[in-house]
């Protein structure tokens, strides 16, 4: 707590130093909504005020399944008071920094039997420095990377007892990490743990195909705990495209990092950082996502790690280092582009840096494991000691000089500006000096003796949190109080004023709908589903037709939209006169070609969506529906009367004149149905990325909903595997086969009494 207090300073001369970047553009909006919607009683499946209502929200990284983030929202009502919600929100993280030490700490003195000053060591490396530090604003990686020392823990305690026990245990832990974590980083864990934990079989001398075969039952079972998860990403990753385009996907390596960034280790800033100018990546904002340092001292104990006696479970963490490093590389590895370009969802996946997550883990692991080995010295330790000093001398003042450091461009660029080359000299300066005091703490011992010198080794530790982790700039400058940002308005307020069934365009700041319960029809995110993303580029205001089609009532913005039709409404707010309804009844469709012309039709300024329902050639209507090709321009619209309305649940009743089609402005994505009249009715794909159902003439009541069929069968599927679980453990006669070593099965559970 106090290395932390060191670390996240500003806190406590300004608690919303830390709110910026995207704590406050997108975690701490979800965190409202998840709030909101919790505490009304339900659940957050869809999200209504986000992307006109695409992006599923339970799918993407938003934590819902993850059980601590619901319990907190029982804590704080975020309607009374926006500021205390954020006080919750930051508390969160810091309990998973706690969670990470104590986990760490587990890990090192139960799974690795290390000594406990040097577990201690480790886990204030774990917690304080590197990708804990770096990934700060991305609180769901935090809350990954925070279990994975449990993960590892608990199968280190299967592989040295045998006992299913742990092996559930792990399980469970891998189910928490799919709960909470980014689908990228929940991806690579399983990636990753199923490769350790092959090596871990392999380097077995007994019971190898039982050793691997339960291993597997380890990340089976974690899946099936959180199946629902697991379907709705799968589900998720084939409906979505990236907003920044497919060159920012682990398909296309973005983001390799060179083997040269990681000199990063023992300079921290060799290439400029955020808010100064940076060069070091194909990141474009900075270092902070692919922050590596994890402290001179604990880097410089890595090589000791190599006198550890327990060879087996050395190539074990070994092992996982050496394949996150060999995924980050990129294109600067022939194999490592084979392996990320053939990869399941590459398409999907995202930048590679993020694996340097998994990466900090198992580094932190090594470091800790030398650091082990050093505290006990010996001849030979004391040669490497030596040796080392040398190396990093060798490095720090002769390797690295000024000339060369501003000459470093592991991606072909160089420095971008003067001051970023003084910085990363600056950077490099820091670095000599931190090495020049752990040389003199390594001579202390011929003064104070071996145990004096340790005593020093947690203050000079502090001092490098100080001069380099706690400047870290992994974000940008503070947004203020969080009601100042996403309070009430003189805006928000006369919108919500209306009490009707509509959506806003261009309402910022960003992502303020989730908080103010307003429907728009954008926010941030890093995807959209494909429904959106065809008409994402089209929302201006000269696109009259397709806001009419989305229902789009009031658009903010500050220049004059008078001749495009909008009608002033106060301050930076106009009112479109005439939008159409959620549901609204046409009586003409148009057959259209293909999904180029389609595209080319609803994107067209003179869209004109009430003219007729656009349906795609390949598209089959009921047999024997007939209508004409345009509506009847005298004709009269049929009200459509909204009767229920939530996010997933849309009920609404007409009497039609004629045959005609129900076209719904609920953008396409797998789950939504409908019922007409009581039965179950086909919606059509219409207008480019909408709904359209056909009815025909008289009265009929009608039923939109969504129904996820991946979350149904997710939760009947996690839910089996949870009851099975317990009620195995609870039955006498199946609980020693979870609590007796399975190399014992056959002697200890012939008569059904449980182990001792």
């Amino acid at each position: 707590m106090l290395l932390l207090s060191l670390v996240f300073a500003k806190f406590f001369t300004n608690p919303f130093a830390y709110f910026a970047a995207d704590h406050s553009e997108l975690y701490f909006p979800w965190w409202v909504f998840i709030n909101q919607t919790v505490r009304s009683g339900g659940f957050p499946l869809l999200n209504r005020f986000w992307f006109a209502g695409s992006l599923p929200f339970a799918a993407i990284e938003t934590g819902v399944f993850y059980p601590p983030n619901l319990l907190f929202q029982l804590l704080f009502d975020a309607r009374g008071n926006l500021d205390q919600a954020y006080y919750f929100f930051f508390a969160s993280l810091m309990l998973h920094y706690l969670l990470a030490s104590v986990a760490f700490y587990l890990l090192m003195t139960v799974g690795l039997r290390l000594r406990r000053f040097a577990a201690l060591f480790g886990s204030l490396v774990f917690c304080c420095s590197g990708s804990f530090i770096g990934r700060f604003v991305h609180p769901l990686l935090l809350m990954n990377l925070a279990w994975v020392p449990l993960l590892y823990l608990f199968y280190l305690l299967f592989l040295r007892h045998r006992q299913l026990i742990y092996a559930l245990g792990a399980s469970a832990v891998l189910a928490l990490i799919v709960a909470a974590g980014h689908p990228q980083m929940v991806y690579y864990t399983f990636l990753v743990f199923g490769f350790t934990a092959l090596c871990a079989s392999i380097a077995e001398r007994v019971d190898r195909p039982l050793v691997f075969a339960f291993s597997v039952f380890i990340m089976v079972v974690g899946v099936l705990l959180v199946a629902q998860k697991v379907f709705l990403g799968v589900e998720l990753a084939g409906n979505i495209v990236r907003v920044g385009g497919s060159a920012e996907s682990s398909e296309s390596l973005f983001n390799s990092l060179h083997p040269l960034y990681y000199l990063t280790l023992f300079a921290p800033y060799l290439y400029g950082r955020h808010g100064v100018g940076y060069w070091g990546s194909e990141y474009p904002w900075g270092n902070w996502e692919n922050f590596l340092y994890i402290g001179l001292l604990p880097i410089l104990c890595v090589p000791f790690c190599l006198f550890w006696r327990n060879r087996r479970v050395l190539a074990v963490f070994g092992s996982g280092l050496a394949l996150s490093v060999l995924i980050a590389l990129g294109r600067f590895s022939a194999l490592s582009a084979f392996l990320n370009r053939r990869l399941p969802f590459a398409s999907s996946l995202g930048y590679l840096s993020k694996i340097t997550v998994l990466f900090h883990f198992f580094l932190v692991v090594l470091a800790t494991v030398g650091f082990h080995e050093l505290c006990a010295p010996d001849r030979r330790k004391r040669r490497l000691a030596a040796a080392v000093a040398g190396a990093g001398f060798l490095l720090l003042f002769v390797v690295l000089t000024a000339e060369r450091a501003g000459r470093l461009a592991p991606n072909g660029f160089g420095p971008p500006t003067e001051v970023a080359r003084a910085f990363a000299i600056h950077s490099v300066a820091l670095a000599r000096f931190l090495f020049a005091l752990i040389v003199a703490l390594f001579g202390v011992p011929l003064m104070l003796g071996w145990r004096g010198a340790l005593r020093l080794v947690l203050p000079l530790y502090a001092v490098d949190l100080v001069l380099t982790v706690s400047a870290f700039n992994p974000i940008d400058a503070s947004m203020g109080r969080a009601s100042d940002r996403f309070g009430p308005t003189a805006l928000t307020q006369r919108i919500q004023q209306d009490p009707g069934l509509y959506r806003v365009q261009n309402l910022t700041p960003v992502n303020l709908n989730m908080v103010a319960e307003i429907e728009s029809t954008y926010g941030y995110h890093t995807v959209s589903t494909q429904a959106y993303s065809r008409i994402m580029g089209s929302l201006g205001p000269e696109f009259k037709g397709l806001l009419d089609l989305l229902g789009v009532k009031y658009y903010a913005v500050q220049i004059d939209l008078g001749p495009l039709g909008f009608v002033p409404f106060g301050d930076g707010l106009w009112r479109n006169p005439a939008p159409m309804d959620r549901v609204t009844f046409l009586t003409a469709f148009q057959r259209v070609p293909g999904p180029e012309d389609m595209r080319r039709r609803v994107l067209d300024k003179r869209f004109d969506p009430r003219r007729a329902v656009l349906l795609d050639d390949s598209v089959a209507l009921p047999p024997g529906f007939r209508l004409p090709a345009e509506a009847a321009a005298a004709r009269t619209a049929t009200k459509v009367r909204i009767d229920d309305y939530s996010a997933t649940r849309v009920r609404a009743s007409l009497d039609a004149p004629s045959a005609g089609m129900l076209l719904f402005s609920e953008l396409q994505y797998p789950g939504w149905e409908a019922r007409l009249d009581g039965r179950p009715a086909s919606l059509l794909p219409a207008d480019l990325s909408f709904y359209a159902l056909p009815v025909g003439p008289g009265p009929h009541r009608v039923e939109f909903r969504f129904r996820s069929k991946p979350l149904i069968y997710g939760l009947a599927i996690a839910g089996l595997t949870a009851c099975l679980s317990m009620l195995l453990l609870a039955l006498p006669r199946t609980r020693p086969f979870f609590l007796v070593p399975f190399s014992e099965w056959n002697r200890r559970t012939g008569s059904g009494s449980p182990a001792p």
